[in-house]
């Protein structure tokens, strides 16, 4: 089922889905962790309504790579590391993929999409 939101940022698009869901949420976060780390700070605990965060970020053995760190972070946690300390903090439901896997094992992000996620527009949609 296809959710329309009157929101216009992404942030603003995540509370609104969090806050009125009927449904679980499992966010997965590709990228910096700005958009999430704004919802929870405007909304201190939603973040923990979602049923799973899953997150590409952080390494264990790996070099970083990200530039504004001198390659110590992983670019997700090193572009935002207030972000990334707020979220995996904010819920007990986080599942964490770092540097170490991403570089060892390939996602094919269509077979992604298809098989969870729905695209209107410029918006992922979890299929029902």
């Amino acid at each position: 089922k296809a959710v329309v939101s009157t929101q216009s940022t992404g942030h603003e698009f995540l509370l609104e889905t969090l806050q009125n869901s009927k449904s679980d949420v499992t966010l997965i976060a590709i990228g910096p962790l700005t958009n999430l780390h704004a919802v929870e700070k405007l909304s201190p605990g939603v973040l923990s309504k979602a049923k799973r965060i899953i997150i590409m970020g952080g390494c264990i053995k790996e070099e970083g790579n990200c530039p504004k760190t001198n390659l110590i972070s992983e670019y997700n946690f090193g572009m935002d590391g207030n972000a990334a300390h707020c979220v995996l903090n904010a819920s007990n439901n986080v599942v964490l993929f770092p540097l170490d896997v991403t570089n060892h094992v390939q996602f094919d992000m269509d077979q992604i999409l298809a098989r969870y996620c729905i695209l209107v527009g410029s918006t992922l949609l979890k299929k029902s």
